[in-house]
């Protein structure tokens, strides 16, 4: 949004007829979906703007401050009392506010914000934080709330809720019980109204030296642990987003985590394939990851599921060896997707998961067409070209977000999927009769420029339909 476009609108007709009841909806439309700087100047429109984003900043949380720069702002604007009523953030009248928060020493900045803000300042949301297990009160008894948990541990930093839970798990001796310790995750509890966590680890294969039978070993040491249902149990029921990053998603966790009702889960990205251990299913079935999604469908019922919005599945990150499939046998999705065709609630599906690649493999995904929920797909680059085919026989796709999973693909092999990730995109811009109105493109940003100038290359060679919005982003998770 530049400023001749905002004096445009300024000295229109339309917006002079318009009521101020729609006038304020649409400047609140657009004042949620603007950086800062866009927001700077919708408020100098007019007089009414300006009291209208004012309002939004002080009581609604529309921005989100970084905590040391929001302490400095204030105490700058404190050194200036006469300016106070222009400025766009009425601290004194602020009772909630939404920060970045990047160190832990939750009473510490509670005391500052009060101190800056002052006493009527009840609540305080952090956008994110890193969990720190063996902190006993980081909410400040209610007075910071938690947007986003991001939990990570391995073997030398394990999820203890206490110090007697560290003691009964006896990593430090025999890393094998790590590995098979139930944790409580009760330190989850402490962290009030988080509505997503995401999870990660270190890579599931370290050698790790440990004390066994009075002989020391070097083993293989899995820092995925594979007992984590606790999480559902001690997370907050507001959780609406559950995401394994760098982690594989225990099958258990999966199929409880789908049919959840308390928490009620609306998206969920899982990492699913091969593990040898902790894995009730049938011996045909373990290393076959088609049939393990599609026996986890059957087993959570997902058919049926009403909350569930987005599922996204990707492949299993190493296991020993980087850039070794741990997803292996993942080229059939059909009966996965067939036992979707009851589920009325899904509108995003990723399946990045499978490995699409020979020439008819587009038939696999033809059950998609009789779900007229989903709206959006995810496809790994290898399988652009039968997700783009299908495309074009469902015209319930408006949305292919096509992702480089930086956590599996080797990056030698970037130069090679590009090229054919553009040969497939200048079929598909030939011959386009789908109902596409969304191409993302989620990749790594070394090769943005390549994607960016070919994309407006095709767009003057084949005339590409100017509703057809493609964008490339940096990956990311």
């Amino acid at each position: 949004m530049n400023n001749g476009h905002i004096k445009n609108h300024h000295n229109t007709e339309k917006e002079n007829n318009l009521t101020p009841l729609i006038y304020n909806e649409i400047l609140l439309f657009l004042a949620y979906n603007c950086n800062f700087n866009n927001i700077l100047e919708l408020s100098l429109i007019s007089k009414q703007s300006f009291q209208i984003i004012q309002n939004l900043i002080t009581h609604r949380q529309l921005l989100i401050y970084d905590f040391k720069i929001l302490i400095c702002l204030i105490n700058k604007s404190k050194s200036n009392e006469n300016g106070y009523g222009n400025s766009l953030l009425q601290y004194r009248e602020s009772e909630c506010i939404r920060i970045y928060l990047k160190d832990d020493d939750y009473q510490y900045n509670k005391n500052k914000l009060i101190e800056v803000f002052g006493e009527q300042l009840k609540s305080v949301i952090i956008q994110h934080t890193t969990v720190d297990t063996l902190i006993k009160n980081p909410d400040c008894n209610g007075f910071f709330k938690f947007n986003k948990l991001y939990l990570y541990w391995d073997i030398k930093k394990p999820p203890f809720s206490n110090k007697e839970e560290s003691t009964l798990s006896n990593v430090e001796d025999n890393s094998e019980n790590y590995f098979r310790y139930n944790f409580s995750f009760e330190f989850l509890s402490r962290y009030t109204d988080h509505q997503r966590i995401d999870i990660s680890s270190n890579s599931t294969s370290l050698q790790h030296r440990y004390s066994h039978n009075n002989n020391n070993n070097n083993i293989n040491v899995d820092n995925h642990l594979y007992k984590i249902n606790n999480i559902l149990i001690k997370c907050s029921k507001n959780v609406k987003i559950i995401k394994f990053i760098y982690y594989n998603t225990p099958y258990k966790f999966a199929q409880l985590a789908i049919g959840s009702k308390s928490p009620a889960i609306k998206s969920l990205t899982l990492r699913l394939g091969y593990h040898f251990i902790f894995n009730d299913l049938p011996q045909d079935i373990k290393k076959n990851t088609s049939k393990i999604v599609s026996e986890l469908s059957r087993r959570s019922n997902i058919s049926s599921n009403k909350t569930l919005k987005k599922l996204i599945l990707k492949e299993n990150v190493d296991i020993g060896k980087r850039y070794i499939c741990s997803s292996p046998n993942n080229t059939e999705p059909t009966e996965f997707l067939t036992s979707l065709i009851s589920n009325k609630t899904l509108n995003t599906l990723g399946l990045e998961l499978f490995t699409l690649k020979e020439k008819n493999d587009c038939e696999k995904l033809l059950p998609l067409v009789q779900i007229p929920n989903i709206a959006t797909l995810y496809c790994d680059f290898d399988s652009v070209e039968a997700f783009l085919k299908h495309c074009q026989v469902n015209p319930n796709i408006t949305t292919l977000k096509i992702c480089w999973d930086i956590f599996v693909k080797n990056p030698i092999a970037y130069s090679n999927s590009l090229e054919s990730l553009l040969v497939h995109l200048s079929n598909f811009f030939k011959y386009n009769t789908s109902s596409l109105q969304n191409i993302r493109i989620n990749t790594n940003k070394k090769i943005n420029t390549v994607l960016i100038n070919y994309i407006k290359e095709q767009r003057e060679k084949n005339n590409i339909n100017n509703n057809l919005n493609i964008k490339i982003n940096k990956s990311s998770f």
